[in-house]
């Protein structure tokens, strides 16, 4: 340790700068293998990481306004007024249908259309 304080003052000019510092500190480390660390003691500071917006009354309303759930019941109405008499009875035959209705279990129906059917299973 000695000798690197000695290379490393030796090694400064006049201002207190180091102008081969990255040499020093390349050689520092060369040697630094098969060593072992007791006791550790590690500080960590923390700080507030996160980002604060205040908006104004009107900006928050906005986004709370785009952020809310549609109304599912506006939807409903839309398909029901949209519905042809008979729309659905089809499925309640599928023989797929008829032996997740003995089971219980989940019957997963992809694709458009779904609202529909299954307005014409609730009525």
């Amino acid at each position: 340790m000695r000798k690197f304080l000695r290379k490393f003052k030796s090694s400064q000019d006049s201002r207190g700068q180091d102008p081969e510092s990255r040499d020093i500190r390349s050689d520092m480390f060369n040697q630094a293998h098969d060593f072992t660390i007791t006791d550790p003691t590690f500080n960590a500071a923390a700080r507030d990481i996160n980002n604060y917006y205040y908006l104004s009354t009107d900006e928050e309303k906005k986004l709370q306004d785009w952020l809310a759930a549609p109304d599912c019941s506006i939807n409903f109405a839309t398909a029901l007024n949209q519905r042809v008499v008979g729309t659905g009875q089809w499925i309640l035959n599928n023989p797929i249908y008829l032996e997740w209705e003995k089971k219980g279990s989940i019957l997963w129906i992809q694709g458009k259309g779904c609202l529909f059917l299954h307005y014409s299973w609730i009525r």
